[in-house]
C-alpha cells in the first residue's frame, strides 16, 4: 500500500469532506477518490459510509484509522532520529498544556528553553482537557503534555512540575469578600460551582471534601475563567477554582484561601511517551525536570 494513500485517508478520516481533504492535501478531488476506492480493495473493506449528506468513517474504518494514525506518528519520529543521525536537528516541538498551567510563569519557563538553545526552537503549545490530551500524546501528535494524572497511565512518563492551592473565589460585594481566610464551613449557605467531574481528574477530591461537610455543589463549569466570569456577576455565589494568576485579571472578585488544605491539592505534570525522543524534545524534557516554577502559594491570606 501507497504511503500517501495512508496519508490521504488519515486526513479524510479527520475532515469527513472530499472537497477540503483534497484542497489541503493539494490533490485533485478524482485523485484522493480514486486512492481511496484502490485502499478500500486492498483492504477488503469500506471505510467510509454515507447517510445522506453526511460522511462518515465504517467501522473497520475506523478501527484502521485508530491504528494508522499512531503508526504514521511514529513512522514521521523514525525519519526524524534517522534524519538527526545524520547531523540534521529537528528545531520544533509540539507541546500542550491544560488550562490552568498556562500562566505567566509557564510562559517564562518556556521563554527561558528558548534562550537556552543555540538556535531558537519552534514550540507549538495547544490546550484542552486532560481526556483529549492524552489520546493525542499517546498517538504521536503531540511530544509532551502538561496536566493531570489520569487513571491507568503507566505506559507515560510522569514528571511533578507544579500544583494549585483549591481556593474560594467570592465576588467583592459578598460579605466573605473582607476575610482573609474560609473554613469550609463558612461557605454554608452559599451556592456552591465548580469543575465538571468528566473534565477534572481531581473533581472527586472537591466532591470528597463537600460531601464530608455535606455541603451541596454545582459541578458543572469547565474553566477557571469561566468560573471568574459567573462570580464577577453573583454576589451569592462561591466558586472553587484551583488558583493560578489567571484569576488575577478579575478585579471584582476575591479568592480566598481555603483553611487545612494543602497548598498542592491540585498537582501537574509533565507527561511524555516512554521512548526514544528526537534531540530537541528530549533536550526540552531535561530542562523542564529541572526547572522551577515559583511556588503557588495562593491569595496572601
Amino acid at each position: 500500500m501507497r504511503l500517501e494513500y495512508l496519508y490521504y485517508f488519515k486526513h479524510l478520516a479527520e475532515v469527513l469532506n472530499y472537497t477540503k481533504a483534497a484542497g489541503d492535501l493539494y490533490v485533485a478531488q478524482p485523485t484522493l477518490s480514486t486512492a481511496m476506492k484502490r485502499m478500500e480493495n486492498e483492504l477488503g473493506f469500506p471505510l467510509f459510509e454515507r447517510d445522506g449528506s453526511k460522511m462518515a468513517l465504517t467501522a473497520p474504518g475506523k478501527a484502521f484509522y485508530d491504528n494508522v494514525k499512531p503508526m504514521l506518528a511514529s513512522y514521521e519520529r523514525g525519519l526524524t532520529l534517522a534524519h538527526e543521525a545524520q547531523g540534521q536537528e529537528r528545531t520544533d516541538l509540539h507541546i500542550a498544556a491544560t488550562n490552568p498551567i498556562q500562566t505567566r510563569d509557564f510562559a517564562k519557563a518556556l521563554l527561558d528553553f528558548k534562550k537556552s538553545r543555540p538556535i531558537t526552537p519552534f514550540i507549538k503549545v495547544d490546550h484542552g482537557y486532560e481526556i483529549d490530551l492524552v489520546k493525542r500524546l499517546r498517538d504521536g501528535e503531540l511530544d509532551v503534555l502538561f496536566g493531570s494524572e489520569l487513571p491507568n497511565m503507566q505506559d507515560l512518563s510522569l514528571t511533578y512540575f507544579w500544583s494549585q492551592p483549591l481556593v474560594a473565589a467570592v465576588n467583592v460585594d459578598n460579605p466573605l469578600a473582607s476575610r482573609s481566610s474560609v473554613s469550609i464551613e463558612d461557605l454554608r449557605g452559599y451556592e456552591l460551582i465548580t469543575y465538571r467531574a468528566d473534565l477534572t481528574p481531581d473533581c472527586h477530591k472537591i466532591a470528597d471534601l463537600l460531601n464530608a461537610h455535606n455541603l451541596e455543589c454545582r459541578y458543572e463549569i469547565d474553566q477557571e475563567i469561566n468560573m471568574a466570569s459567573i462570580i464577577s456577576s453573583e454576589t451569592k455565589t462561591v466558586a472553587l477554582p484551583y488558583y493560578s494568576s489567571l484569576l488575577d485579571a478579575y478585579k471584582d472578585i476575591v479568592c480566598l484561601p481555603i483553611e487545612g488544605l494543602e497548598l498542592d491539592f491540585h498537582k501537574l505534570y509533565m507527561i511524555c511517551r516512554r521512548e526514544y525522543h528526537p534531540q530537541i524534545v528530549q533536550q526540552f524534557i531535561d530542562f523542564m525536570k529541572q526547572y522551577r516554577m515559583p511556588e503557588n502559594r495562593g491569595p496572601v491570606a
